[in-house]
């Protein structure tokens, strides 16, 4: 059996195509832990690594990584870099020469179609491969990658049944999102992760598989990046080949299990931190081994924390900067959104407590609020009621919009009983009325005059 990998890194880009400085990095990280002697295990003879190819050299290198190989070779092809998807929904593994036509449509001979890793992925022998792709739109390559010219599916003729596995850092319809301030982009960070520490071993039992490795790096991934959903497609066997090795009884991997198991929302439960405690004792550990292990367990959700007061801070300059805002800065929000891979659940929750007028701490001036600002979500941010006297100085105060004002609520009761005061006095004039069609001139005079304060009360209070 020979394991074999071909790992692709594009960070320069033509016109059009913003670059990816951490593609190249993702992709020397990669090749350091599968030739890593008790990781991977690969020879580093057997592993190629291109870097800002051409779709020349991509192909032929491609075509060379699954032609030759035997059933049980394992197969490895990594790609970071962009996923470009044209009009009809075909995927394109962009290279360094991939650019756009004046009408922003993608120049497809510039690029690799992914049509054409699956019929080459088709014609091997080989029946263990392993496709990682940390790009845009990565979830579309599993779409029709086993389907015949005449629009069937064979899944047992074409695939074999040792199988063949897909792990892609997001669906079709989202972005992955480059980590702000790291050298990794966020989908292959945690992959290396779960391979160095071995915490991607869920079985403990020496071994990582490939479903192994999908889970922990796709859990570590929703902490850091909500946005992002890795996704796995596999047949058959597919789903446990083995792709490194773990360490076994190793005591920092045993506890940093353990402290993904007490673990929650970027924080350690109370009984957790006496657990962890007594752990560290029993193992042996240092104070500082152990903190730097929650520290990194921890750090995923302490991220997305961050990046929430990140886009919170950004959305409070703009408020103060523009109001409302304009549709360029909307957009700009909006990008800036998407690179710090939140969704909008996310932001939404931000937006309601401005909403509710619960942010004391920003930096703005909500005196200077208009009545509302339009986001993806209705922001309102109330103004403040301003003194009619230019001599006097009050201290504003925030406005709640659901509260009525104290004035109403004191007039809405007064304004009731004037009226029930001047019907009751209307009342009395009917029957003072009634009396004089009687001939009872007494009976009219006595009912007038007890109307009469009735109606002046309903008057006076109305």
């Amino acid at each position: 059996m020979t394991k074999v990998a071909l790992l692709i890194g594009i960070s320069d880009y033509e016109a059009g195509l913003n670059p990816l400085p951490a593609s190249v990095k993702d992709m020397q990280a990669i090749a350091k832990v599968l030739q890593h002697p008790e990781m991977g295990g690969f020879a580093e003879a057997d592993i190629q690594k291109l870097e800002n190819s051409d779709p020349q050299k991509m192909q032929e290198a491609i075509e060379a990584l699954f032609s030759d190989r035997q059933k049980d070779d394992l197969v490895v092809l990594y790609f970071s870099g962009h996923g470009i998807k044209d009009e009809s929904g075909n995927l394109y593994l962009a290279t360094c020469l991939t650019r756009k036509n004046p009408q922003g449509q993608i120049i497809k001979s510039t690029s690799v179609p992914a049509s054409f890793i699956h019929n080459i992925m088709n014609d091997s022998r080989c029946k263990r491969q392993v496709i990682i792709l940390d790009c845009c739109f990565s979830g579309a390559f599993a779409q029709g990658w086993s389907v015949k010219d005449d629009g069937s599916v064979d899944i047992q003729t074409q695939l074999g049944g040792e199988g063949r596995v897909v792990l892609t850092s997001s669906t079709s319809t989202q972005y992955s999102f480059q980590q702000q301030g790291d050298n990794l982009s966020t989908y292959t960070r945690y992959l290396i992760e779960g391979i160095e520490t071995g915490a991607a071993d869920l079985g403990n039992d020496g071994a990582i598989s490939v479903d192994e490795l999908h889970e922990y790096a796709k859990k570590k991934v929703k902490e850091a990046a909500p946005a992002m959903k890795p996704e796995i497609y596999a047949y058959k066997e597919g789903f446990k080949i083995l792709l490194a090795k773990a360490p076994i009884g190793d005591p920092k991997l045993k506890y940093r299990k353990e402290v993904e198991i007490y673990a929650s929302r970027g924080e350690i439960s109370f009984i957790g931190r006496r657990i962890l405690d007594a752990l560290r004792q029993n193992l042996g550990l240092l104070p500082e081994e152990t903190a730097a292990i929650e520290a990194e367990v921890l750090k995923p959700y302490r991220e997305y924390k961050q990046k929430l007061q990140e886009y919170e801070q950004a959305l409070v300059d703009e408020i103060k900067r523009e109001f409302p805002l304009s549709d360029y800065t909307r957009n700009d929000l909006r990008r800036y959104q998407e690179i710090l891979g939140l969704r909008d659940e996310d932001i939404a929750s931000i937006e309601e407590r401005l909403i509710a007028g619960e942010v004391q701490h920003q930096p703005i001036n909500l005196s200077e609020a208009p009545p509302s600002v339009q986001l993806h979500h209705r922001v309102e941010i109330p103004s403040q009621p301003k003194s009619s006297s230019s001599n006097q100085t009050t201290t504003p105060k925030t406005h709640n919009p659901i509260q009525k004002e104290p004035r109403r609520v004191i007039e809405e009761p007064r304004r009731v009983i004037a009226v029930s005061f001047f019907l009751l006095g209307a009342i009395f004039v009917i029957v003072a009325l009634n009396g004089l069609s009687n001939s009872n001139t007494a009976g009219f005079t006595g009912w007038l005059i007890i109307s009469i304060p009735f109606i002046w009360l309903g008057i006076v209070m109305y």
